[in-house]
């Protein structure tokens, strides 16, 4: 069983929010995503809200009996719904989305992403880091060529190299991880990242507050620090 907390927010300069999320809990599984989208106009709002509606439609038609299975097919669906409305209709031209998803269930917890929104598992007192964005300056983090904590503040921090919606394939990374009693996940969009460093959302998430009362420390402190983006927070503790 888990309590959940989750928040979004606009942040200093954007005038649309281009997060979707979703916290939902089934009978026998709860199903967690956040999504960011990018296009011009509205269309990455529609597209991150695209990927929220079928992601959530196809595991409740098809089931999750096999997690990765689910969370992938879930993704590649959402991602072929995307593309098509993206090359069939003028105002949602070049749109796409980031997509990490997670299926809770029990002990276990299964994770797919796809982009640079990210999931963490804050365990025993550390903060780990589930998924690998697939982005410009994580592969120049790969090839060493720059620091990890260089990363945040890199000019081309938002350029990423994989998006749901912007092709006719996609390729979703999966993972599992395990969680117990008093552990967090955590599922968050850039505007968090991008302005939070690890050591301060260890610090945060070390806190025995409520997790929504967590979501909004970890909001302030993004906004406090730029805002430059939206922020979309999701903690779920197991209990």
């Amino acid at each position: 069983m888990i309590d959940i907390g989750k928040t979004t927010h606009l942040g200093h300069i954007r005038q649309i929010n281009e997060d979707s999320f979703l916290a939902e809990k089934k009978d026998s599984f709860d199903l967690l995503i956040v999504a960011d989208g990018m296009g011009g106009h509205n269309a990455g709002e529609v597209a991150s809200a695209m990927a929220i509606h079928c992601i959530r439609e196809y595991i409740e038609q098809h089931g999750a009996e096999n997690p990765e299975d689910a969370l992938r097919s879930a993704i590649c669906y959402a991602n072929r719904e995307i593309h098509f409305s993206a090359n069939n209709v003028q105002k949602n031209r070049g749109m796409g989305t980031t997509v990490t998803a997670a299926l809770v269930m029990g002990e276990d917890v299964y994770i797919a992403n796809v982009g640079d929104s990210r999931a963490y598992l804050f365990s025993r007192g550390e903060l780990h880091q589930v998924t690998k964005d697939h982005s410009y300056v994580q592969q120049l983090v790969d090839r060493k060529v720059i620091l990890p904590e260089e990363a945040r503040t890199h000019p081309r921090r938002n350029l990423i190299t994989r998006a749901v919606g912007t092709s006719k394939r996609v390729i979703v990374d999966t993972f599992k991880v395990n969680i117990s009693a008093g552990d967090k996940l955590m599922l968050c969009t850039d505007g968090l990242t991008s302005h939070v460093a690890d050591g301060k959302i260890a610090a945060v998430l070390s806190s025995d507050s409520e997790v929504k009362a967590l979501t909004f420390l970890l909001q302030t402190e993004a906004l406090k620090h730029g805002g430059t983006d939206n922020i979309t927070i999701i903690v779920a503790k197991a209990i």
